[in-house]
């Protein structure tokens, strides 16, 4: 039994996420708990365009999926309080992060702080068939 935290927008929910939040569960185990941490429409619209779903709507949906058991506020890329409000075992990331993207330096912090909180940080690797909110969203727009 472990915590898990996954951070992300979770917009236009998809099997992409399903994915990714059905990993988590996998290191969590079944007792284990999963939070994720949800970017906030202030913040997301600070690093691309804004949500489709509003911030309230995305906790509602996240929070009826069956994988995951808490949601929180996430409007910061330094992750290290929520790391520390947390106290995960692990934290999960989609492979888009990985290197040679120092996804640890941009969320604030370093491989050995995470060592040293005992938070192991895993890659979930994306199929190639997986859906994106942005693949839907180019479709949508595409499809007029």
């Amino acid at each position: 039994m472990h915590k898990v935290l996954t951070v992300g927008t979770f917009d236009l929910f998809h099997s992409g996420h399903i994915t990714l939040l059905e990993n988590c569960q996998k290191y969590s185990g079944i007792d284990g708990i999963i939070v994720v941490g949800l970017n906030t429409d202030r913040f997301v619209s600070t690093f691309k365009n804004p949500t489709i779903y509003s911030f309230q709507e995305r906790i509602k949906i996240l929070s009826s999926c069956r994988y995951v058991d808490r949601v929180i506020e996430n409007d910061s890329q330094c992750l290290k309080s929520m790391l520390i409000y947390v106290k995960p075992d692990y934290l999960i990331v989609g492979s888009d992060w990985a290197p040679p993207r120092d996804y640890v330096k941009q969320i604030g912090t370093t491989e050995l702080w995470l060592a040293e909180h005992g938070i192991k940080l895993v890659f979930i690797p994306r199929s190639e068939d997986s859906q994106s909110s942005s693949k839907i969203r180019e479709a949508v727009i595409a499809n007029g």
